[in-house]
């Protein structure tokens, strides 16, 4: 039994980003999504979808899915302040646009 808390504690940590080392799984530049561009320039629509679809890929992993998310309500500067003083969080680079458009995701949902 504690061979298997310990193994699903470990497999935990590992897909949180609990090892301040990096990961391999961690691209080496930012993905891009699927309609680049979209939403930063003042459609809301398009900002909607864009921060839906970061969130999926960038944050849903340790933070959940969207419509249950941990950080509904926060704003792009709440998010700017995460990235840059959690450790977990040192390998994501998003642009201020990037940011802003998951954050009005958080806040739409």
């Amino acid at each position: 039994m504690k061979r298997l808390l310990m193994i699903s504690s470990l497999v935990l940590f590992t897909a949180c980003g609990g090892d301040s080392g990096g990961s391999d799984d961690t691209p080496a530049t930012p993905e891009t999504p699927a309609n680049p561009g979209a939403g930063l320039g003042g459609d809301e629509d398009a900002t909607l979808k864009l921060g839906q679809e970061l969130y999926a890929q960038r944050c849903s992993a340790c933070h959940g899915i969207l419509a249950d998310s941990t950080k509904k309500g926060r704003s792009s500067e709440a998010i700017k302040l995460a990235i840059s003083n959690v450790p977990q969080m040192s390998g994501i680079s998003l642009s201020d646009d990037e940011v802003e458009a998951i954050a009005t995701a958080l806040n739409e949902n």
